[in-house]
């Protein structure tokens, strides 16, 4: 729920018309030919997600099924030290 988002510690990004791979704590598959470390912008605007990293960043409630649905590509998902709900199905 977007109404949540100004619960947390940092939302930078997140629900607005920036692309995903822009939100922080996620990250995606980096453009062939660039070098991750340089810089996040060489990003793909609205690649898949590899990595979902919001560890306290005090979240709280139930995440909805479909966020992970849609994380074909997922490698790692930290989400500890929030207070989140429920279960992941």
């Amino acid at each position: 729920d977007d109404a949540e988002l100004h619960y947390w510690t940092d939302h930078t990004g997140w629900m607005t018309g920036a692309g995903i791979c822009s939100w922080v704590g996620i990250i995606c598959h980096h453009q062939p030919g660039t070098d991750p470390k340089d810089n996040i912008r060489t990003y793909d605007d609205n690649n898949l997600v590899t990595h979902l990293r919001l560890p306290d960043n005090s979240i709280r409630g139930a995440m909805p099924g479909e966020v992970f649905y849609h994380l074909t590509e997922i490698r790692q998902i930290d989400l500890s030290d929030n207070s989140l709900t429920g279960s992941i199905n």
